[in-house]
């Protein structure tokens, strides 16, 4: 039986408390999910740490009742995201940046997304 979205994010955040987190269901089946937590708790802390402490939040469900989750991490030093266009454009398929004298800045971000049953 697949694992509901809601239910990985209910985890995390049961785990890490402060944790921003969007899960995005990769196959529309259930069970290939990919996650990004941001949380203040991983600050200092390697990604392989930070990997460690989202899959342990998941309280061993990896390889049973979830087949598969893409988890990407970071930390934020206020409220915000805290990922800037850096991290934006790691998370996006393309990103555009248009400035004119006297227009301001225009930045468009895309994600393309799978079309079901590919």
């Amino acid at each position: 039986m697949p694992m509901d979205a809601r239910e990985i994010e209910r985890l995390i955040k049961a785990r890490i408390p402060d944790a921003q987190v969007t899960i995005r269901d990769l196959a529309g089946d259930g069970d290939h999910y990919a996650a990004t937590v941001i949380s203040a708790t991983f600050k200092g802390k390697s990604r392989v740490q930070q990997h460690q402490l989202g899959y342990e939040a998941l309280k061993g469900q990896m390889g049973g009742v979830l087949h598969a989750l893409a988890l990407q991490t970071g930390y934020a030093t206020s409220r915000s995201m805290g990922m800037g266009l850096r991290g934006a454009k790691r998370l996006m398929d393309d990103l555009q940046i248009e400035s004119a004298a006297g227009k301001g800045t225009s930045i468009t971000l895309k994600k393309w997304l799978k079309a079901k049953g590919m």
